[in-house]
């Protein structure tokens, strides 16, 4: 559910970038055989109450843009087949079963996109060469498969009757154990002894009723296809394209341990990083140090749905919370974070509605992506001076919040950091600052003040759209930028003071600011022009918007106008007919939407681009007159506006 809600607001965020201009591309993600990557969720602990895990896989191999991933624990427990008889891989249960139930349950419909369809190789030379009886079979078309003899040789090693081989071996999940996996016991001299499990391939057996496995010691054996305690080890392509780097999270490989009601990893500096709670919840302090290793974090998922944590108490010596640690611990109203914390992880307190308050320590340096994500309880947050980071959506949806001060030593502020912070009614940016991002306050419909510094040189797209409580806002000298729609459906700004230095100015930027009836600038501005109540931008001869103080009536649009930008008169009631002049060349999307008393246009020959929607909601009576063979003839045709010559 959580990938999901992320998936969606993902696909919201870049269909909006999109629609604003946005240009950036996503970066494909880089991977390496032998590493791990977390893709998917499946139930692993046994307790089904606090939701599927996410599944860690090794990659195998890379190429021709995709990888190839193998579940690092044994995932379940199947037979090979439902029945003891004659069977190969295309026809058995299990093939059925990975590519239709465990493929729905595992990922989710914009994950199972990023899985390749793959031409599995059923034929003799992806069987053991030894056992002659048998035939692989017709070769499929998979989306999830088993490795065949000839890929678990190749990639790790395993042989018939060779020696212990730990590449191969593989433990169970909880949840996998539960169910009666068969696991053999194995003696190793440094390391406590550990219950590898039985695990299949898709190659058929010495005869044609079983089929390949891996045991307990990393060895190739064969059982009959009915055995219901072996162990399924999943493996899958993956396309390694935009889309992928949303889902896979690269990660190295731990060694978990447990303590009492902890699961624990030790990290290459000898400390401890909490990988999973199975308490009871309640009050809980984190214990220091775990079978004499100091905790030192609170690792990925923690104490994730953790519905009965009521406070946490997290030990001086932790310095990182791990993404999504405490996510949707829904009964959760206090949290102790040590002196020590630098780091906390994307999405850490996501969900976690009823947390009222947090001290975040001096020292913190990052505040992740989602870290505190719809935590609508929170009334108050200090960001101390040592952050350097504050990630996208770090407080979004955080309705609680009245006051937020961002200090000069946060070097990145994210994309949508406060939006939809409803109670937020007064923001100070310290000055240092120099970019206030896209999205950063929208929604923010409490906001009545606004401090922005002179350092500020940009101010993003929609960064305070839908403020609907300002009723006025000064642009310091030294804003040299203002974004798309920036301003936007503020209903009660009034006001707006424009500085020198602006010499970028989008689409837009007040559209649906019904009250705005002053735009104060110098006489000579270097960029911007107003006429008749109409803004313009010199430097490209473009209209950018009308304010209140539009008379409305038969508008002639001044010459030399080149462009009209997207929205620029937006639900103008008043105006009656438009003129636009010999020269004019573009009319931006949406740019006369709503003008419900608009009865006649002109648009000259010299048109050759209008936007979608352009006069969308216009009258059905208006008349548009143009010129034969023109561009906005064309465009009258196509939208069924009525014209006229």
């Amino acid at each position: 559910m959580k990938k999901l809600c992320r998936f969606v607001f993902l696909m919201v965020l870049m269909l909006a970038l999109a629609g604003a201009g946005a240009e950036e591309q996503s970066e494909t993600i880089r991977v390496e055989p032998g590493s791990m990557v977390t893709f998917g969720r499946y139930e692993q602990d046994g307790n089904p109450d606090n939701g599927p895990e996410k599944i860690e896989w090794i990659v195998l191999d890379v190429r021709e843009g995709k990888c190839l991933l193998l579940s690092r624990y044994c995932l379940d427990t199947k037979p090979y087949h439902s029945k003891s008889k004659n069977i190969t891989w295309k026809g058995c249960s299990l093939r059925k079963w990975l590519n239709d139930e465990f493929l729905k349950t595992a990922f989710i419909s914009s994950e199972q996109e990023i899985i390749a369809v793959t031409a599995v190789d059923n034929g003799k030379s992806q069987g053991y060469g030894k056992w002659k009886k048998t035939k692989g079979g017709k070769n499929t078309r998979d989306r999830i498969f088993l490795l065949s003899c000839e890929e678990a040789n190749r990639y790790l090693g395993v042989v018939f009757n060779g020696p212990l081989n730990p590449a191969a071996q593989a433990e169970p999940t909880a949840y996998a154990a539960g169910k009666g996996a068969y696991g053999e016991t194995v003696h190793k001299s440094e390391t406590p002894d550990t219950a590898y499990a039985w695990w299949w391939l898709r190659s058929p057996g010495y005869v044609q009723n079983t089929a390949a496995g891996v045991g307990g010691h990393g060895t190739l054996l064969d059982s009959g296809a009915a055995w219901e305690e072996a162990c399924v080890r999943p493996a899958l392509w993956v396309n390694l394209d935009e889309l992928a780097a949303v889902f896979l999270t690269e990660q190295p490989l731990k060694e978990k341990r447990t303590s009492g009601d902890y699961t624990y990893a030790i990290l290459g500096n000898g400390t401890a990083e909490i990988v999973r709670y199975s308490g009871k919840g309640g009050a809980v302090v984190l214990p220091e140090a775990l079978d004499g290793y100091p905790v030192s974090a609170v690792g990925e998922d923690a104490f994730l749905n953790c519905s009965d944590l009521t406070s946490v108490t997290v030990p001086d010596g932790v310095t990182a919370i791990g993404e999504d640690a405490f996510m949707y611990c829904t009964s959760l109203t206090s949290v102790v974070l040590p002196d020590s914390l630098e780091t906390i992880g994307n999405g850490a307190f996501t969900g976690c509605f009823g947390l009222a308050s947090v001290t975040i320590p001096e020292g913190v340096k990052t505040i992740g992506n989602d870290a505190f994500y719809g935590c609508e309880g929170l009334t108050s947050i200090l960001v101390p001076d040592s952050v350097e980071e504050i990630g996208n959506t770090a407080f979004a949806g955080c309705s609680g919040l009245t006051s937020v001060t961002i200090p000069n030593s946060v070097k990145r502020l994210g994309e949508f950091a406060f939006n939809r912070c409803k109670g937020l009614t007064s923001v100070t940016i310290q000055d240092g600052f120099a970019e206030i991002p896209d999205f950063t306050f929208s929604d923010c419909t409490g906001l009545t003040s606004v401090k922005i510094p002179g350092s500020v040189k940009r101010i993003g797209i929609r960064a305070f759209w839908s403020c609907s409580s300002l009723t006025g806002i000064v642009i310091p000298e030294g804003v040299a930028d203002i974004g798309t729609e920036a301003f936007g459906d503020c209903e009660n700004l009034a006001s707006v003071t424009l500085p020198d230095s602006l010499a970028s100015v989008g689409d837009s930027p007040f559209t649906t600011c019904g009250a705005l009836d002053e735009i104060r600038f110098s006489a000579n501005h270097p960029y911007l022009a107003l006429e008749d109540g109409v803004l313009f931008s010199k430097p490209d001869h473009r209209l950018i918007c009308f304010t209140k103080a539009f008379a409305g009536g038969d508008y002639i649009i001044p010459e030399g106008t080149l462009a009209i930008g997207e929205r620029a008169f937006w639900g103008c009631d008043s105006m009656t007919s438009v003129t636009m002049p010999e020269g004019m060349t573009a009319i931006g999307e949406e740019a006369f939407c709503y003008c419900n008393g608009l009865r006649s246009v002109r648009i000259p020959a010299s048109v050759t681009a209008i936007g979608d929607h352009a006069f969308y909601e216009c009258p059905g009576r208006m008349t548009v007159t143009v010129e034969k063979g023109s561009f906005a003839e064309q465009y009258c045709k196509k939208n069924r506006l009525r014209r006229e010559y």
